[in-house]
């Protein structure tokens, strides 16, 4: 194709339109981490001590490599959770 042939796309608002769609996508890619983040720690929360106590539900700290039914676990609470 010559360089005669292309069109020259010019526009007055271009830099700000092209701004404005850049700053989308990088919002759009934003969320997109952060929920995948929101799942890297460990979903598990340890049992009560003896039934009645309330002193369980606190939640482990390890990061999380792996997803079960929508919850992430470390390799400890997933070995875990598959026994059941």
């Amino acid at each position: 194709m010559a360089a005669h042939d292309l069109t020259v796309l010019a526009h007055p608002a271009f830099p700000q339109v092209f701004a404005s769609a850049l700053a989308q996508e990088v919002d759009r890619v934003d969320r997109i981490l952060a929920d995948y983040y929101a799942l890297r720690t460990c979903s598990h929360e340890s049992s009560e001590s003896r039934p009645g106590t309330c002193d369980g539900g606190e939640p482990c700290r390890e990061p999380a490599n792996s997803i079960l039914d929508g919850q992430a676990f470390c390799p400890k609470h997933l070995r875990e959770a598959l026994r059941g």
